[in-house]
């Protein structure tokens, strides 16, 4: 499922999202109250999608059955989202009844919403691909499912566990990553344009009661920001290497399923103090400490 050839700028720019992730969910406060959790909301699972979009082999894709596909990536992602799930289930449910069960399934705790959702996407690509007589109907059934998606997504909501309201960017990064060219240039400027807009938006919706409409306002300047920015380095290897982006974005799977068990132990100890975060600047540390331990382990064995 991987590309031809291997590129180690996917992974520094998947280890810096899965860093914004940890720092967005420490930060406390709603969206609407937190312009920095707001900003880094704006575009990082956008892009987490958009990465996993665009590694996504069609010819591979197409050539595998469903039973071989389903059984890949449930080795690969769902088995470990599984133990995550039981987990945070047994730790934050109040009482074990099968009622309640069921419900953590349909909408599973807080961050684990991704895994299932992105297994979803990949099925839905698989079973459309399938489906289809050619690869022009196929392109044109999956944006306009992913479009219907983002119409749904804010008018009834998708339940956690298969949130598609985001697919239009896993499509995105799909047809990307099928799509011949040659544009490899890095506007360098496009991050100040964006946070201008970001700033207009925060504005409008913390004093305009924007909220339900907001995904709405950011998906244009979020699309705009993944293509002049984001494409353009996954097309090339033109990142500096950096030792722990990159085992930060080849491990992000299980540091994503596992960083907010901590963050619940500090939040039920140290709910909004200044102790809070100083125990968390300091599990930070430790966090990148530990980080650079395994990287060197590895560089010698």
């Amino acid at each position: 499922m991987g590309i031809e050839k291997y590129n180690h700028s996917i992974d520094i720019v998947k280890g810096g999202l899965i860093f914004l992730v940890i720092l967005g969910h420490i930060i406390q406060g709603s969206l609407n109250d937190n312009f920095i959790r707001f900003f880094i909301y704006s575009f990082h699972m956008p892009m987490f999608l958009f990465i996993s979009g665009y590694l996504i082999n069609i010819n591979k894709l197409q050539k595998y059955s469903f039973t071989k596909i389903t059984r890949y990536y449930i080795a690969r992602m769902l088995g470990w989202w599984g133990i995550a799930w039981c987990i945070y289930t047994y730790i934050t449910i109040e009482h074990l009844t099968l009622t309640n069960i069921l419900k953590n399934i349909i909408n599973p705790y807080y961050h684990l919403w991704y895994v299932p959702t992105l297994f979803s996407m990949i099925i839905t690509t698989h079973i459309i691909l399938k489906m289809s007589s050619n690869k022009t109907f196929f392109w044109y059934i999956l944006f306009v499912i992913s479009i219907l998606c983002i119409i749904l997504d804010n008018t009834t909501h998708f339940p956690k566990l298969i949130d598609l309201g985001m697919f239009f960017y896993f499509t995105l990064g799909v047809f990307c990553r099928n799509k011949k060219s040659n544009y490899i240039r890095i506007n360098r400027n496009i991050w100040v344009i964006y946070s201008i807009v970001i700033v207009a938006i925060y504005w409008l919706v913390k004093y305009f009661s924007l909220l339900n409409i907001q995904s709405l306002l950011l998906f244009p300047f979020v699309v705009y920001i993944i293509i002049k920015w984001l494409y353009p380095i996954l097309q090339t290897d033109c990142l500096t290497r950096c030792s722990l982006l990159e085992f930060w974005g080849k491990n992000s799977l299980l540091i994503y399923l596992w960083h907010v068990l901590p963050i619940i132990i500090l939040k039920y100890f140290f709910n909004n103090t200044i102790l809070y975060y100083i125990i968390s600047l300091i599990l930070i540390s430790l966090f990148i400490c530990l980080s650079y331990c395994m990287i060197k382990k590895r560089l010698k064995s």
